[in-house]
């Protein structure tokens, strides 16, 4: 990748060069350079993919890479009858609270 950045660098000071002489096989070596930087980075590209399949290791999967372990917790799927913190009651602070009826509404 390093070779495609000094290519570019390279490039970009020949565009400059044309754009300012008018010249054109200035304007025909930024061509080439910018040809030659595609080629860099397609041949690192495919350098890159065949040395990620040639590294691929599947990671061992144990229990103790898991947290938390709650299999000595019992029988998680039913609540426990201490996690119901009123009880049978369902108003714990007294009944519903009485709401005076509003006789301009109506319900259509």
């Amino acid at each position: 990748m390093r070779n495609a950045v000094i290519v570019a660098a390279a490039g970009c000071v020949m565009f400059l060069v044309a754009l300012i002489s008018g010249s054109v096989w200035a304007a025909a070596g930024v061509i080439v350079l910018a040809l030659a930087g595609l080629g860099l980075v397609a041949a690192d590209l495919r350098r890159e993919q065949s040395s990620e399949e040639s590294a691929v290791v599947a990671p061992m999967l144990v229990p103790e890479n898991f947290a938390p372990d709650i299999t000595d917790a019992g029988d998680v799927t039913e609540p426990e009858p201490e996690g119901d913190e009123y009880g049978e009651e369902d108003f714990p602070f007294g009944g519903p609270l009485p709401a005076p009826a509003d006789d301009d509404t109506r319900i259509a």
